[in-house]
């Protein structure tokens, strides 16, 4: 037998040795057994080759058990895990991994230095811990901190094993409640420190040169970052069944390895190519994190290099098994990975089954065709189709048991989104390794990559919005999911052909025709013509109230084409992917930043804004406070921002041309009590163009409410932003009397836990005969004035 065959084999053995090893929990003494027959047996038929295969695949699954036994820790008083579910405690420690933003809060792992119980002394531990913590402040990795909370073991939740997941990353403890302060001290190793914080470089530097969500797709695909992209769009790329676009792929390393041909066609010596080529690709590995589709992809196109300099064909299989074998010999744990298996099983999918279907398709042909050429373009677009149909199937069983849902828009998304990405990676990547250098070369090279970065999130958002994109179905068995790969590895098997694997790596890029680059090329060109022409000023208000989730923010353009920023709600990436929407690609400046007050849900989004874009001024109301870490945050960003800074009280009237907005509230001076309530001092704002107006009330409360009632000459409205998202004391029928408003707006979260809006608000409105629109029902909703009429749009 064949010593690739061989491999793959005793890998198969050494997989199903960890998965029966979990499944039957085996003692150490059946294992130990088990080894000893193999080895005895190897020793007496050691010249019956069948024999002797079998026997190594004995051992070889005794192995993958005796592994997978190694890796589960012993929680002794040393372990953190010991003091899991014990109530408080105190530790101290730093973070152990790049911190990852997740919405309006960071996530941390912690590595543990030492604990105290509640009424017990400090005591050395080792082990890791993850933590939510708020946004503000900022931390980096090696960070040394005190942390206090509830100490409690990773849940197992309904469909998902949050218990297996952590502890494949060696985390085994959740820290719930978490209060955490720096030390101002560092700790942890200064290589991944330098890595990280390259890293964040030029993440920020592709931030100055696109918007998002375009930026978060890139930055996913060349820097492997996670949750770049808002949570709707995410679940958009799930329901198409284009998710593994938004990571690093084979075609990554596949890039990198095209050095190595480069350097033999310029004549010079094969070895050290090998070690430049090696060293390379190792480097972006841990640069963009060794996650296991890049892990898996870093092997592959290691070994592929090895194979071609020493004169040996790769064989992508056994690649792909000596991989996995690695993989899982350094960390067992990885195979209950859903990114693993997904990774495996695509790769899998495409070496095995697209010869297969492209053999069936060109039968087919034949049969109904024969003696007639296709066109280049349209036997690229049949590749292309055979590869993404073998991919999702062999990934359809892992998603179906996994996530309960199936795609039914995989294939013709795909089809859609896959001609552009060879050149979305390739441009990413330059333009990636420009940014470090030329700032100016680097955006021309984002005007170009720009496009086709839209045209992949436009395909993804109008085919996701399909009712029946993706439907739900009822999660599978793991046995039937084994069941269902066993007869699909059976069935191969049985088919007979002769033609050789094709390497994965690199295949679909090298394959590429002009002609097949002429159409989509055309469209993504006159895509970003008319939607520039579209982006510039029209003579007309527009007034975008941003769904940014349980917060405030609202966008407005001037009819002279300027931009008004009044909020930024609690999610940076929400708010600036919905900027990214709006604004030009190239639009890099925001004439007036407005912040009603220093609550979160109005000004977190903010702070990374004034960073992001030119403001030219900052408008607050006096004495803006936020609280703690926050409000430090914010008044550090606007004075790193170089704007000029605005004192906004009652009387103040700014004017962009035809447009005016006049500041009714706060006083300059507000009563004692309420300097302890930013809602209090919440500013209230005046819209006006020609006979549009819009009153704009922050979080206002209903104290504030009676005083601009009792002060009088507030005049009807046009529209009105319902004050703190729809609570129940405020928007009051003397308000609504008062304002008799044609449209009210809501900004307020889906599901949100304060119950906004609240019933009699809503009630309130209705009698007013008020027309409702709510960003968590409609989305982004968009007003359109010229003064005169007025025009209303929402996203859903």
């Amino acid at each position: 037998m064949r010593m690739d065959m061989a491999l793959i084999y005793l890998t198969i053995a050494w997989v199903l040795g960890i998965l029966l090893a979990d499944a039957l929990s085996l003692p150490p003494g059946v294992l130990a057994a088990m080894m000893g027959i193999a080895l005895g047996g190897l020793f007496l038929s050691r010249r019956r080759r069948q024999a002797v295969l079998a026997l190594a695949c004995l051992l070889s699954a005794t192995l993958g058990a005796w592994r997978l036994l190694l890796s589960r820790p012993a929680f002794d008083e040393g372990a953190l895990a010991f003091y899991n579910d014990r109530g408080w405690v105190t530790i101290e420690g730093y973070v152990s991994a790049e911190p990852g933003v997740r919405g309006a809060f960071t996530q941390l792992e912690i590595s543990v230095e030492s604990l105290r119980e509640a009424d017990g002394p400090a005591r050395p531990v080792s082990g890791r811990l993850v933590a939510n913590v708020p946004l503000y402040p900022t931390w980096e990795y090696g960070d040394a901190l005190h942390a206090a909370g509830l100490l409690q073991t990773p849940p197992v939740l309904e469909g998902f094993d949050y218990r297996e997941y952590l502890a494949a990353r060696g985390v085994h403890s959740l820290l719930r409640r978490a209060s955490v302060t720096p030390t101002g001290e560092r700790s942890g190793s200064p290589i991944w420190r330098a890595v990280f914080s390259a890293k964040e470089r030029l993440r920020r530097r592709l931030e100055e040169l696109l918007p998002y969500p375009e930026v978060g797709l890139l930055t996913g695909i060349v820097l492997g970052l996670g949750h770049t992209l808002p949570d709707d769009l995410q679940a958009a790329y799930r329901a198409t069944g284009l998710s593994h676009i938004i990571v690093i792929s084979g075609f990554n390393i596949s890039l990198l390895a095209q050095l190595l041909l480069l350097g033999s066609h310029a004549g010079l010596h094969r070895w050290p190519l090998l070690g430049a080529s090696l060293a390379l690709i190792t480097l972006y590995t841990f640069f963009v994190g060794p996650s296991p589709p890049v892990s898996r992809a870093a092997l592959m196109g290691g070994l592929a290099l090895v194979g071609q300099l020493v004169g040996r064909r790769a064989h992508p299989p056994t690649s792909l098994a000596i991989a996995s074998l690695v993989m899982t010999a350094a960390n067992p744990l990885l195979l209950w990975s859903v990114s693993f298996q997904l990774s495996f099983a695509a790769t899998l999918g495409m070496l095995l089954l697209d010869p297969t279907i492209r053999r069936g398709a060109e039968g087919l042909r034949g049969r109904f065709r024969p003696g007639i050429e296709l066109p280049t373009w349209i036997r690229e677009m049949m590749t292309m189709l055979s590869t993404t149909t073998s991919a999702q199937i062999a990934t359809l069983p892992i998603i179906w048991g996994h996530f309960g849902q199936i795609s039914l828009l995989a294939l013709p998304a795909n089809l859609l989104a896959l001609p552009v990405q060879p050149a979305v990676m390739v441009l990413g990547l330059i333009t990636a390794l420009v940014a470090g250098l030329s700032l100016p070369i680097a955006r021309v090279l984002a005007w170009v990559e720009w496009p086709l970065l839209r045209y992949t999130n436009a395909v993804v958002e109008g085919l996701g919005t399909v009712p029946w994109a993706a439907v739900e179905a009822a999660r599978p068995r793991f046995i039937a999911v084994l069941a269902v790969y066993g007869a699909s590895a059976a069935l191969i098997l049985g088919v007979k052909h002769k033609a050789r694997f094709r390497a994965e790596l690199g295949r679909l890029a090298s394959r590429l025709r002009l002609l097949s680059w002429a159409v989509p090329t055309l469209a993504l060109v006159t895509m970003a013509l008319w939607w520039s022409i579209f982006s510039l000023p029209d003579g007309r208000l527009h007034l975008y109230a941003l769904d940014v989730g349980q917060g405030d923010a609202l966008l407005m353009r001037t009819p002279g084409g300027r931009y008004i920023l009044v909020d930024g709600g609690p999610d940076p990436l929400l708010l600036n992917s919905r900027l990214g929407r709006i604004l030009p690609f190239w639009q890099r400046r925001i004439d007036l930043v407005m912040a009603t007050h220093g609550d979160g849900d109005h000004i977190a989004g903010l702070i990374p804004l004034l960073g992001r874009y030119r403001v030219t001024h900052v408008a607050q109301p006096p004495g803006i406070k936020g609280h703690g870490p926050l409000g430090d945050a914010w008044q550090q960003a606007v004075v790193e921002s170089g704007a000029q800074v605005i004192t906004a009280r009652r009387g103040m009237s700014i004017r962009f041309g035809e447009t005016e907005l006049q500041v009714l509230h706060p006083d300059e001076h507000l009563p004692t009590a309420a300097e302890a309530d930013d809602n209090a001092r919440s500013m209230v704002l005046r819209l006006r163009m020609g006979r549009f107006s819009a009153l704009l009330t922050g979080d206002m409360t209903v104290e504030v409410e009676r005083q601009l009632l009792a002060r009088g000459g507030l005049e009807p409205t046009t529209l009105l932003k319902v004050a703190h998202h729809g609570a129940a004391d405020g928007t009051s029928a003397a308000w609504l009397q008062a304002l008799r408003p044609a449209l009210a707006v809501i900004s307020v979260g889906a599901g949100n836990r304060f119950g906004h809006p609240r019933k009699e608000v809503l009630q309130r409105l209705e009698e007013a005969e008020c027309f409702v629109l709510r960003t968590d029902r409609d989305g982004t909703i968009e007003i359109i004035t010229d003064g005169q009429r007025c025009w209303v749009h929402t996203e859903r």
